[in-house]
């Protein structure tokens, strides 16, 4: 029954022609989700990531502040679309989240498989809060749009610039400790 319901949507997919967007269908509950807005939302955050790498050769800590700040706005603008473009807060979520971790993957895999893992074991690990920070940022983001009260930006305003500077310099300070044999 199913797979009759599928293949008498494609049929009438193939008969209108082509799709003008990439879509899934879910078998459950046979909705049609649109990827568009989302393939953007990724592409947008690997863009910004790209844009920011830049500051990571000069601090840390100024990488940390201006990757929330830019992704915090991303995010922003992308939930307040959400209604227009018919994407949920939470996919919002885990595109950018996804859009800023792809293109870290990969360098940090290499630092392990290459063997410099054991010459620079802590190397990659001295930046991995960035990316916890602006996934956290990017929740906050959208759960300050979705809430829209004074006290929710405060407390996400709080949050935002402790993982800034207190936890940022007690990761950083421990990195080194542990680096240098000092732990």
């Amino acid at each position: 029954m199913l797979q009759a319901a599928v293949a008498a949507s494609w049929a009438a997919r193939t008969v209108m022609g082509p799709a003008k967007l990439p879509t899934i269908i879910s078998h459950y509950t046979m909705k049609s989700y649109n990827l568009r807005p989302y393939l953007i939302m990724v592409t947008v955050a690997m863009s910004l990531f790209i844009c920011s790498f830049p500051i990571r050769h000069v601090s840390f800590y100024d990488a940390a502040y201006a990757e929330s700040i830019c992704f915090f706005g991303v995010a922003w603008y992308f939930a307040s679309k959400s209604s227009q473009q018919g994407t949920s807060l939470i996919g919002i979520v885990v595109a950018l989240s996804l859009g800023r971790f792809l293109l870290e993957i990969p360098g940090r895999l290499t630092y392990i498989i290459c063997g410099q893992f054991e010459l620079y074991h802590l190397m990659p690990m001295t930046s991995m809060l960035i990316p916890f920070i602006t996934a956290s940022t990017v929740s906050l983001a959208v759960l300050c749009w979705h809430e829209k009260r004074p006290a929710t930006y405060v407390l996400s305003t709080i949050i935002i610039l402790l993982l800034c500077s207190v936890a940022h310099q007690l990761w950083l300070t421990n990195m080194l400790e542990i680096r240098h044999g000092m732990y």
